[in-house]
């Protein structure tokens, strides 16, 4: 037989990517959960802009202000997650082509800007409520809702604190990538 035993059965013949580390499907995995991910970002972003619309209007009750706060505890989750598959990336990143590093350069720049928008939307929605305090008719229940307000605030600042810690990441990934292309190129 003509065929070397070292690239017998192997589809990838080049030899300029270190097969360490780097695998293309744990890429296409973690380019999938981002888009996903952004996907669930945007589809948040349309629940507290809907549940904004209708804070202070007759619409308003504890149920409506239930579901802003499972979409902001839910979703917070979904952006530590999408974070660190971010951070994933670009470790693997150093090693893809040139398409897969704007593949990645894309998502990310797509996650930074689902994530403004959301964040944007959280504090608006935060300040609305802060402004349309619900009312109701037993002092139990007021102080029980203004302990619940009081949570939701401490959580929105929290997630706050973290899209800065993680703007100020991504900016430094986002230059990184740049520079990543740059090279490359």
């Amino acid at each position: 037989m003509a065929h070397s035993s070292q690239t017998y059965g192997s589809t990838d013949q080049r030899t300029d990517v270190p097969d360490v580390g780097f695998s293309p499907t744990e890429l296409y995995s973690l380019s999938e959960n981002i888009t996903t991910n952004i996907y669930t970002f945007n589809r948040s972003w349309r629940i507290l802009e809907h549940a904004y619309k209708n804070i202070g209007t007759n619409k308003d009750n504890q149920g409506l202000r239930d579901k802003v706060h499972l979409t902001q505890l839910s979703t917070n989750q979904v952006v530590s997650r999408t974070s660190k598959d971010i951070a994933r990336l670009t470790v693997l990143m150093k090693r893809g082509d040139k398409q897969q590093k704007l593949q990645i350069e894309k998502l990310t720049t797509d996650f930074k800007d689902a994530l403004q928008r959301y964040s944007d939307m959280q504090k608006s929605i935060a300040e609305k409520m802060r402004r349309h305090i619900l009312l109701t008719s037993s002092i139990d229940n007021s102080v029980d809702l203004e302990e619940e307000e009081q949570q939701r605030l401490i959580q929105i600042e929290d997630t706050e604190r973290a899209i800065q810690r993680f703007g100020g990441k991504l900016i430094l990934t986002l230059l990184n990538i740049h520079k990543c292309i740059f090279i490359y190129q």
